[in-house]
Parts: C-alpha cells; sequence; structure tokens
C-alpha cells in the first residue's frame, strides 16, 4: 500500500476496489439491525361452497393483508432538498428529494431517491392538491462518497424560491483522504452501540 501520509486531501483519489471489498466485508458481518418496512397488497382467496341440493360453486375474492418486513439495505444517512415556488399569486410548485445513502446486503453502496412533485392552489374556490412521487437508486460515485468525508452540511435561499436542503458538504472536513469518511461510517456498523 503506497504511503499516503504526504498527500493532501485534494490530490488524494478513492480507493474504489478497497472501499468496495470493505462495503462488502462489513454487509457480510454486520450485526446492526436492518430497517423494517410496512407491506399491504391483497391475498387471492378461493372457497368452494356447497349449494342446498348437493351443487358447488366456487367463490373468489381477495383478502387484504399488513405484514412487516425487514429491507435488504441499511441506511448510511438520510438526506433531503426541497424547493418551493410560487407560481403565482394562489399557487404553488414545491419538490421535495428524499435521499437515503444505503449499503445493501450484497455490499453494494446505493443511493435510494425518492422524489415528489406538489402542486396546490384553488380550482374553482376549492383549495386543491396534486402530486406526483418517483424512486430511483443508482450506485455511489465520487460525490456521494466524498460527502462523508465532511460533516452534513446545510443550504438554505429564500427569496421568490425557497431551497432548504442538507444534501452538501459541511465546512469542516473530517477525513485525511477521500473515501475515509465512509471507511469510517462502515467501520462503525461492524460495532453497533
Amino acid at each position: 500500500m503506497p504511503d499516503t501520509s504526504n498527500i493532501s486531501y485534494e490530490d488524494s483519489t478513492i480507493d474504489w476496489d478497497r472501499l468496495r471489498s470493505f462495503a462488502k466485508r462489513v454487509a457480510r458481518e454486520s450485526k446492526k439491525p436492518r430497517p423494517t418496512t410496512t407491506v399491504r397488497g391483497g391475498e387471492q382467496t378461493q372457497e368452494v361452497k356447497r349449494g342446498l341440493f348437493g351443487g358447488t360453486k366456487v367463490v373468489r375474492g381477495t383478502r387484504p393483508f399488513e405484514r412487516l418486513e425487514q429491507v435488504d439495505y441499511w441506511v448510511l444517512d438520510h438526506r433531503y432538498y426541497r424547493r418551493q415556488r410560487r407560481v403565482d399569486a394562489r399557487n404553488t410548485d414545491t419538490e421535495v428529494m428524499l435521499f437515503d445513502y444505503c449499503l445493501h446486503t450484497d455490499g453494494r453502496l446505493m443511493l435510494r431517491t425518492d422524489s415528489y412533485d406538489e402542486f396546490e392552489g384553488p380550482s374553482y374556490r376549492n383549495h386543491y392538491e396534486e402530486s406526483t412521487h418517483s424512486h430511483s437508486e443508482v450506485a455511489f460515485v465520487n460525490a456521494q462518497v466524498e460527502l462523508f468525508d465532511f460533516e452534513m452540511g446545510s443550504h438554505s435561499v429564500r427569496s421568490d424560491l425557497k431551497i432548504d436542503t442538507n444534501n452538501v458538504a459541511g465546512k469542516r472536513r473530517i477525513a485525511f483522504a477521500r473515501g475515509v469518511g465512509l471507511s469510517l461510517k462502515l467501520k462503525a456498523m461492524l460495532d453497533p452501540k
């Protein structure tokens, strides 16, 4: 392993092979419990009913269910981005993005993003809301890894456009080289307290 003691943070690079190998080890050995989610749905039912004169008929239906299931990842960090703008004097448009930085049980480092767009305003003298939701999952790139090298930052803008986010790097760096902050976060999962 090369000597990195004289290399500055700006000159360092992420050792992806080492980081991926360590992430797989942590996923294999971690004792930290994974989060759970509520799964709702309906299961098909089929019942044979006998009639008064010996005939039978099959009655099909759906029985709703709800159960708690463990997800296949650990959340390393939660972050958000919220942008709100006034479309006109009575209507607002809001975009919310929720970011989960995750370690999957197979060792992949993934960014899960839930996006919500909401539009609020009056319609025929009644207040109404419209919203859409989308979900995505992508592998970490350098920018996501480097966020862990700094304390969590925040950013706000207040004008006609309001923005709030903590999905930015803070001013204080907590790692001496790129990728070390994420390695420390992963290491903490091996010894949860």
